[in-house]
């Protein structure tokens, strides 16, 4: 019963081999930028002798310091460049449809009939539009889709998804 929960519970995670590369591209940058140098040597400095007017012994204090530069936030900002969202954009979300999905991305624009359509193809209404926002969620971290009464392009999408479709 336990094994049972535990399958039916389970999370199944999609990973985009395009997106894995560029991941851990960046994360080799970051990583270079991050790791210190070992063949530079680290610079010492004597500390200065101070002068003093009382006529008393100077410090003794003649350990050598390190100099340090510790980043400022601005300074550290260039070296990580968190991946802008949509991650793989608009044109890896066109490329990832199929002809079908197009067609009925155009379709639901236009406010056609897109059950009579996705009838056609054998597939569920509420399927194929969890395969559209599935792809947009993989190339862009949104979905693009919205089904209650009819299906319907979020506001914030409709020009990106004009272009897509070519309408």
């Amino acid at each position: 019963m336990r094994e049972y929960e535990q399958l039916k519970n389970r999370t199944i995670v999609r990973v985009s081999k395009k997106n894995l590369h560029r991941i851990r591209d960046e994360a080799a940058k970051i990583q270079d930028r991050l790791t210190l140098d070992d063949s530079k040597p680290m610079t010492l400095t004597e500390p200065k002798a101070t002068v003093n007017n009382d006529n008393a012994a100077p410090a003794a204090d003649v350990r050598p310091q390190v100099e340090t530069h510790i980043p400022t936030a601005i300074e550290i900002a260039p070296l990580f460049t968190p991946p802008s969202l949509p991650t793989g954009g608009w044109s890896d979300f066109a490329d990832n449809l199929t002809a079908e999905e197009t067609e009925g991305l155009r379709r639901i624009l236009n406010q056609e009939n897109i059950q009579a359509y996705v009838s056609e193809l054998s597939v569920m209404l509420e399927v194929f539009v969890d395969q559209i926002n599935e792809k947009a969620i993989e190339s862009m971290g949104d979905s693009i889709l919205e089904s209650d009464d009819q299906v319907y392009v979020f506001e914030d999408y409709i020009d990106d998804v004009r272009r897509i479709v070519g309408d």
